[in-house]
C-alpha cells in the first residue's frame, strides 16, 4: 500500500507537469489585461543568419502560452486573495470587500512622485499652448482629468497606504487657474455623489459615472443642462471588468450596469468603442465637438454623442491639432487619467510652433543639445532639445530664435529639462539657439546637433 501510495504521488505529480504541455497545441491563449504575448520564434532571422537567441525566446513563448496558464493564474489569485488578503499581480492591487485598484496609481494615491514646480507649469503650459492654436483657429478649447478611482474611494483600499493631502492633477490644476485654462473638475462633483460610480472589479468609471462627468462637461461646454435619464431603458448589462480580467482571466463573474438607448448614429467605419478614431451624428443636437480621450472615453463618448450634432472622438497621442482644425468643430475637449498626467511632459502635442516677438536675451556661452527630425505635417520639422544643464526658472517659457523669427517650443518631450517646437522649413538649415528666463532676465544657448 506504501508503495502503491508512492505510484500514485508520482503519477498526480508527472500528470500536473505534463498536461500544460499536452493541451497546448488544442489551446489559443489570449492575453491577459494589457500584456505582449511572445511570439513563436523563428529559426532564422531575416537576413538568413541563425537564431543565437532561439531558446531564450521559446523560454518566454512558453511561458505565455503552457496549457490551463488562465485557469492556474485565477486559481492563484483566488487562494492568495482568500488566504492571504493579497494578490500576486503585478498590476492590481486587492482593496476591501473585494475592491480592485490599478497599482500604477499608487504613486498619485500615496504621493510618490509628486510634480516638481517646474513640471506643473510645464504641464499646464502646454495645455494653454493648445488652447492658445485652437482659439487662434476659431475653435474653443476644455481640458478635463478622469479621477482615479482610489482618488474617489479610498476608504476601499488597503489600510497600509496613505492618501497623501495633495496631489498632482491638484497641482497641476493649480497651475491651469494661474495660466488661464479653461478646465472643468470632475474630482468635486464624482466625490460629491452618494451612487457608485467607478466599477469594484474595473478601474474606469461605470455608466452612472460617466453619465454625471458628461453632464458637468456638458454644463461648460454648452452652458446648460443636460437630461440623460430619459435614455435609460430600464435594463442592465454584464460588464466584465479589466482588473478583474488581469487576476481571474478564467473567471466569469460580471458587474451590472446601468443600460441607454442613444438616438446618435455612428458612421460606417465604426467597429468598436476601442477604435482609435470614431465619429458620430445625430440630428436632434446641434453643435460639434472634438474629444481627445482615452479608455475612460468608451463609456463618455455615448453621452457626448448624444448631445452633439456631431462629434469626433479620437485615442491618438501625442494630441494632433491640425487633425482637429480640419474637423473644425466647435470645441475640443481633452480627457485624460490622471494616472496619465505625466503625459503631458513626455508627449509634445503636434502643432505649428506659434511665433513670438524676438526677446533681448544674453549669450550663456553655452549649448545644449537638440535634434530636427522629419514632421508628418506638411511645412514643418520637429526640433527636440533637453536643456538639462541650463538654469531654467521654474516658470519659464522656452522660445528658439531662428535667425528669421522667433517661435515658442512646448516645455516637453525627453529629458529633465525638455522642448520639442514644430518649425517652418525655411529654418531648418539655419543657426538656432534656445531662449529662456534664468533669474528672471532672458538669456540663451545655442542649439548643437
Amino acid at each position: 500500500m506504501k508503495k502503491l501510495g508512492y505510484i500514485l504521488f508520482v503519477g498526480v505529480i508527472a500528470t500536473i507537469c505534463i498536461l500544460p504541455v499536452a493541451v497546448m497545441p488544442w489551446q489559443t491563449e489570449k492575453a491577459v489585461g494589457n500584456e505582449q504575448l511572445a511570439s513563436f520564434p523563428e529559426l532564422r532571422k531575416e537576413d538568413g543568419s541563425f537564431n543565437t537567441g532561439i531558446l531564450n525566446e521559446f523560454s518566454d513563448y512558453f511561458a505565455d502560452h503552457f496549457g490551463l496558464r488562465h485557469e492556474m493564474i485565477t486559481l492563484n489569485d483566488q487562494l492568495t486573495g482568500t488566504v492571504l488578503k493579497t494578490l500576486d499581480s503585478s498590476s492590481v492591487l486587492l482593496g476591501k470587500d473585494d475592491w480592485l485598484f490599478y497599482k500604477s496609481t499608487l504613486a498619485d494615491y500615496t504621493g510618490a512622485e509628486p510634480f516638481t514646480a517646474r513640471q506643473s507649469y510645464a504641464a499646464a503650459h502646454v495645455l494653454g499652448l493648445m488652447q492658445e492654436y485652437c482659439e487662434e483657429n476659431g475653435i474653443g478649447f476644455c481640458f478635463t482629468i478622469a479621477p482615479n478611482k482610489n482618488s474617489l474611494y479610498s476608504g476601499q483600499m488597503p489600510a497600509r497606504y496613505t492618501a497623501a493631502s495633495v496631489r498632482n492633477a491638484q497641482l497641476l490644476q493649480q497651475q491651469m487657474e494661474q495660466q488661464n485654462v479653461r478646465y472643468v473638475d470632475l474630482f468635486k462633483t464624482l466625490s460629491d455623489h452618494e451612487e457608485q460610480l467607478y466599477y469594484r472589479r474595473d478601474s474606469h468609471w461605470n455608466m452612472r459615472g460617466a453619465q454625471l462627468a458628461a453632464q458637468t462637461l456638458l454644463k461648460e461646454l454648452k452652458g446648460s443642462e443636460a437630461e440623460f435619464d430619459s435614455c435609460i431603458n430600464g435594463k442592465t448589462s454584464p460588464h466584465t471588468g479589466d482588473l478583474y480580467e488581469m487576476v481571474y482571466p478564467a473567471g466569469n463573474e460580471t458587474e451590472q450596469d446601468t443600460a441607454y438607448d442613444f438616438t446618435y448614429q455612428y458612421d460606417e467605419k465604426f467597429h468598436s468603442a476601442d477604435d482609435i478614431t470614431i465619429h458620430t451624428e445625430n440630428s436632434a443636437a446641434d453643435g460639434s465637438i472634438f474629444v481627445y480621450r482615452d479608455s475612460f472615453g468608451i463609456n463618455l463618448h455615448p453621452f457626448l454623442a448624444q448631445s452633439y450634432g456631431n462629434a469626433c472622438f479620437s485615442r491618438n497621442m501625442p494630441y494632433l491639432l491640425t487633425a482637429v482644425t480640419e474637423e473644425q468643430p466647435d470645441v475640443l475637449l481633452v480627457e485624460l487619467v490622471e494616472r496619465n498626467l505625466n503625459w503631458l511632459l513626455e508627449r509634445a502635442p503636434e502643432m505649428p510652433a506659434p511665433e513670438r516677438t524676438a526677446v533681448p536675451a544674453a549669450d550663456t556661452g553655452t549649448s545644449a543639445k537638440s535634434q530636427r527630425k522629419d514632421s508628418r505635417m506638411e511645412g514643418t520639422f520637429c526640433l527636440t532639445g533637453d536643456l538639462s544643464g541650463q538654469r531654467v526658472d521654474d516658470d519659464s517659457p522656452i522660445y528658439i530664435l531662428a535667425e528669421t523669427g522667433t517661435y515658442e517650443a512646448s516645455p516637453c518631450g525627453e529629458g529633465t529639462q525638455p522642448f520639442t517646437a514644430y518649425l517652418p522649413q525655411n529654418v531648418r538649415e539655419q543657426q538656432l539657439k534656445a531662449a529662456f528666463l534664468s533669474d528672471g532676465e532672458w538669456v540663451f544657448c545655442a542649439l548643437a546637433d
